[in-house]
């Protein structure tokens, strides 16, 4: 299984739909349900975290072989 974090994205969303269309198993890393029913319905496995939440992310990429790894430019943990 492959996390793809940034899949509502340009970059993010190609590299998942190529992962698919190869048979990979891809696991949806989404800021919200809302953003990752598409996904789902595309067969996606789909997982809620942001890249400011070390927890939620630890548990998005537990059991993943691969992570695809790509976020918006921010400081984390910063206001």
């Amino acid at each position: 299984m492959v996390a793809v974090t940034g899949i509502t994205g340009k970059v993010g969303s190609r590299v998942a739909r190529g992962l698919l269309a190869q048979g990979q198993t891809v696991r949806a890393v989404v800021r919200s349900w809302a953003k990752g029913d598409e996904w789902a319905a595309l067969g996606c496995d789909v997982s809620v975290a942001s890249i400011d939440d070390a927890a939620a992310m630890t548990e998005a990429f537990r059991g993943v072989d691969a992570v695809f790894l790509r976020s918006e430019k921010r400081r984390v943990g910063k206001e």
